[in-house]
């Protein structure tokens, strides 16, 4: 890739916090929670692997009205683009560049994406804004491709809430392995007047157990990985390792065995740990 990042030149992670800080109190775990960021951890193995059923998907899911709150901000940023091929109730993005798609998996070979289509026109999905993707190599189809998305300023809007994004993710293929690397900020302004922040430093390493196909199996590991969370009374960072991790996509959360651990800057641990599909959530060694 070369332009990676909000404006050209910078490189993925590039200004990654040098450690975690603050604490993880359980007001900044609820806050987690409500916003979905959990399922970014599975993002960072499905859009690599090609387990999104359907990929850049998020629009089949909105199947009701303008106002349902279905969208995850993570999803629906990573999923937009769908609509260059597919769109879906007339909100169709004017487009820029080259949107040649030569080996059909709806990442064109390097595209602008402008979407007006706020929540007042009653056009799905209510996105505002503009989106960049391009192709690593537009005669191998993904998943044994990487690509480029990434926005200056994406608007999500929701019945009960409006997101902002912007930031970039980047997935590297090789035949060995897959990167994946996400450098956002989504800021969600709520209709009580209040915002919640995240700010997300994530790198991932997968290893399929199968080149041939990835999304079945194989192992993760984050690498220099942290999240951010500010609200009204939270201001934490969490530094993101994970230990003897597995994915399958047979699992809902998509990860099999192993551990997730989130740690701030007071020495709190979150462990989410991993057996046989299922996940236990233990807080300085307590269930949550």
């Amino acid at each position: 890739m070369i332009c990676l990042v909000v404006g050209c030149g910078s490189k993925p992670g590039s200004n990654i916090p040098g450690g975690p800080s603050g604490v993880l109190t359980s007001e900044a775990i609820q806050v987690f929670d409500e916003e979905d960021a959990a399922d970014l951890f599975s993002d960072s193995v499905d859009y690599p692997t090609g387990t999104g059923s359907p990929e850049f998907g998020i629009i089949a899911q909105v199947t009701s009205s303008a106002s349902s709150n279905l969208l995850s901000p993570f999803q629906a940023f990573l999923e937009a683009p769908r609509t260059l091929s597919q769109p879906f109730q007339l909100c169709v993005p004017s487009t820029s560049g080259n949107i040649t798609d030569g080996d059909a998996d709806n990442v064109p070979i390097s595209a602008d994406l402008t979407y007006q289509c706020p929540l007042s026109s009653g056009l799905l999905p209510p996105l505002v804004g503009s989106v960049h993707i391009e192709d690593d190599d537009d005669q191998i189809p993904r998943p044994q491709a990487g690509f480029l998305i990434k926005t200056n300023a994406l608007t999500i809007e929701q019945s009960t809430k409006k997101i902002n994004i912007k930031g970039f993710i980047d997935v590297d293929v090789t035949p060995a392995n897959r990167t994946f690397v996400a450098n956002l900020s989504v800021i969600s302004l709520l209709q009580n007047g209040n915002s919640r922040e995240f700010n997300i430093w994530i790198k991932t390493i997968v290893t399929p157990a199968d080149a041939s196909n990835p999304r079945a199996s194989g192992l993760v590991s984050f690498e220099n990985s942290y999240l951010g969370i500010k609200a009204a009374t939270i201001n934490v960072v969490v530094a993101i390792s994970s230990e003897n991790l597995t994915y399958d996509h047979t699992c809902a959360k998509r990860f099999k065995n192993g551990k997730i651990t989130l740690t701030d800057g007071a020495g709190n641990v979150l462990q989410l740990i991993f057996q046989n599909c299922q996940v236990t959530r233990l807080l300085n060694g307590n269930p949550v």
